[in-house]
């Protein structure tokens, strides 16, 4: 078994110390017990920031290895995801960042509960992985440069909220969202969007919101897209017609409990690509990551990460 650790150590105000040294700690008690693990052979990336450790993640081939595990938050899964997506190499996430909203589709709540559950699995010498669609962007200024994503990707409202709440130290969690929401909504206006959705190309169009969903977390716990599944080779097209700021202060609230998609102005589509263009977009992300600007394509590649079971008890 080849193990390879990434952590990163500034997450979730202290929890990606601690779990990132909770888990040195087991690993090296691991190698010691060769008997019954057979061939054992882990490296630990993890720098003394993330850039740091994502430099040594990629002189790596990670191919070659069978597990990479990510100790941190969504933005430290989405940036190894460049690395460990369409390989052969399974990813176990440890969520110890702020949101934790891709490890929240899939019922991974706790660092300390997924550690244990995936060292005991080693232990037994055996995985359970499930396999998992991902998000593939790809912008027109340079089609080479593709950028994957677990969960949701922004091109409205929320990405310019993303943007601002990147920028707060305080309040810890989902409120960081909130508080940035509450400023941007206080200067709300729509964009202007070109969107072709599976080859059909929309008519111009202004909207408060888009997003393309895989799961159904993001934000901190908003449930932007109930319907999400990351295993039915589909996205979900989330857009937010332009409404009062008094209707959007109202249903805001609502997208914790995922009862918003019942408004008349939220639509639910389901599709497996997505363009986006217009003239007036902010800055798109993925699980809180900025990704780059418009045109970009968003297509969902089924089956794209290997990932493993550590929310069950298996």
């Amino acid at each position: 078994m080849r193990i390879v650790l990434l952590g990163n150590k500034a997450a979730g105000a202290g929890n990606g110390l601690a779990a990132y040294r909770y888990l040195m700690r087991k690993f090296n008690a691991l190698e010691h017990d060769a008997t019954r693990l057979g061939a054992f052979d882990f490296v630990d990336v993890t720098g003394d920031n993330l850039v740091d450790s994502l430099s040594r993640l990629s002189s790596l081939e990670i191919g070659s290895y069978d597990l990479l595990v990510v100790a941190g938050g969504d933005g430290t899964v989405t940036l190894a995801l460049d690395a460990v997506a369409d390989t052969d190499a399974a990813l176990a996430i440890i969520p110890a960042g702020t949101g934790n909203d891709g490890a929240r589709h899939f019922g991974i709540t706790d660092w300390r509960r997924s550690s244990d559950r995936l060292l005991n699995n080693l232990k037994a010498g055996h995985l359970n992985t499930v396999k998992t669609d991902l998000i593939k962007a790809t912008f027109a200024a340079d089609d080479s440069r593709q950028r994957w994503v677990l969960s949701v990707v922004t091109a409205g409202v929320d990405a310019a909220i993303n943007q601002r709440a990147n920028n707060y130290d305080w309040p810890r969690n989902r409120g960081r969202y909130v508080r940035a929401a509450v400023r941007e909504f206080a200067t709300l206006k729509g964009y202007h969007y070109e969107l072709t959705l599976d080859g059909v190309k929309l008519p111009p169009q202004r909207l408060h919101l888009v997003a393309f969903a895989n799961t159904s977390y993001y934000g901190g716990g908003m449930h932007i897209a109930p319907q999400a599944s990351a295993a039915d080779g589909q996205g979900t097209l989330v857009s937010v017609d332009p409404v009062a700021r008094f209707t959007v202060l109202r249903v805001f609230p609502r997208i914790f409990s995922g009862t918003h998609v019942n408004h008349p102005a939220v639509h639910m589509t389901n599709a497996t690509a997505l363009t986006i263009d217009g003239p007036d977009l902010p800055l798109l992300y993925g699980d809180g990551e900025p990704l780059g600007r418009a045109p970009v394509t968003l297509e969902v590649i089924s089956d794209a990460l290997t990932l493993v079971d550590n929310w069950s008890n298996n």
